[in-house]
């Protein structure tokens, strides 16, 4: 098996996790904060993190986050950082 299959049979692996979590309790962040480890250790990454958009607030809301800093509830408005570029930029 060539490392590209084990990365797919990895990713799908975090997916059906994540639909499962999500289905047996009926709340996205359970699902997330259950991938988000998976997600970076298939990365080699040290930290990372979920943001949801608050349309009232203009902004985004870190949701879960792993990592040496806890970012977790932190604001991002939408035109600011790397976070609110890249979803104000998707949305175009």
């Amino acid at each position: 098996m060539h490392s590209t299959d084990n990365n797919i049979d990895h990713a799908s692996d975090i997916t059906i996790g994540m639909m499962q979590r999500f289905a047996d309790s009926g709340d996205i962040l359970t699902a997330l904060e259950w991938c988000l480890p998976h997600i970076l250790q298939q990365m080699n990454a040290q930290a990372g993190s979920f943001f949801m958009a608050d349309d009232a607030k203009q902004s985004l809301k870190c949701v879960v986050c792993e990592g040496p800093v806890d970012i977790k509830g932190i604001l991002v408005p939408f035109s600011k950082g790397l976070v609110g570029i890249a979803y104000r930029d998707s949305k175009g």
